[in-house]
């Protein structure tokens, strides 16, 4: 339908419907490109990134869209590329076997390629985890109370149920507990960032789920929340961390589903993420 497009991603809705859609999606560092002309959810988190069909073009649309002439981008070389693989945690849990399957394979070509894999816990992904989903202290919902709050309570008939009440649930929250969690999350980025320091990019899977079918999920309740949970889970972290992020196809499941591989790597990293990206993209095609 189109050459590229562009999308927000406040908590993975760049890199999500490009994974599901067999696209590249790049989730740029908070910051690099204006928010002006998006619809504000949380302008904390909020970031503008392009969704196309291969990496050179996902480069060549962000610098469009930074205002400046688009230049080739050079294969990162695998073989003295250093990834990290979490070992165990929040971003394999409950994993679809065949997007497991599919990483695998991903991650056995880029062996095979000289890449160097380190396999490692990496706890800050789960704490960042559990910071992102406390319904006491999330920024994410304040933001979008305060944006929305009072459109959302002259119009509640109209509003998807699920969505009014996420955000109406920040009503509630306390500001004590807000700051008390922003400072958690600068301090759990600080230590991530530390620990991620000799390494180029983070793997994992982009998403730990295929895309439901829809007809379960549009009355809400208890299988909408854990579908809308599974889908942002992994993507959540890298915005919580500050980080920047792209995913690119590894792979199909039997119902012929893309599946997402994710690489991860630190704020202001995103000409070599998509050096990475596009020397596994042609390992992978």
């Amino acid at each position: 339908l189109a050459a590229a497009a562009i999308g927000t991603d406040t908590g993975g809705s760049v890199r999500i419907p490009a994974a599901w859609n067999g696209l590249v999606g790049l989730k740029t560092t908070s910051g690099r490109l204006p928010l002006t002309g998006t619809v504000p959810l949380s302008p904390t988190f909020d970031t503008v990134g392009p969704l196309a069909r291969n990496v050179e073009d996902a480069a060549a649309l962000l610098a469009l869209l930074e205002g400046r002439a688009a230049r080739p981008v050079a294969p990162f070389g695998l073989s003295r590329a250093v990834f990290w693989l979490p070992e165990g945690g929040i971003v394999w849990e409950n994993c679809e076997p065949q997007i497991v399957s599919a990483l695998d394979g991903a991650i056995r070509r880029l062996v095979k390629a000289g890449a160097k894999i380190v396999e490692h816990p990496l706890p800050e992904l789960d704490e960042i985890h559990a910071l992102a989903w406390d319904p006491a202290a999330s920024r994410l919902v304040a933001d979008a109370y305060a944006q929305w709050g009072d459109m959302l309570s002259a119009n509640e008939d109209l509003i998807y149920r699920p969505v009014f009440e996420r955000v109406m649930a920040g009503e509630k929250l306390k500001a004590g507990d807000l700051v008390r969690a922003d400072l958690k999350r600068k301090e759990i980025a600080a230590r991530y960032l530390a620990a991620t320091a000799g390494v180029d990019a983070v793997l994992m899977p982009t998403v730990a789920i295929a895309p439901p079918p829809i007809a379960e999920l549009e009355p809400g309740g208890e299988a909408y929340g854990r579908a809308n949970r599974m889908a942002l889970r992994n993507t959540t972290i890298g915005n919580q961390l500050g980080a920047c992020a792209i995913t690119l196809p590894c792979g199909q499941d039997d119902n012929g589903l893309p599946i997402g591989l994710m690489l991860q790597s630190a704020p202001h990293t995103e000409e070599k993420l998509l050096a990475l990206a596009l020397g596994l993209e042609r390992l992978l095609a």
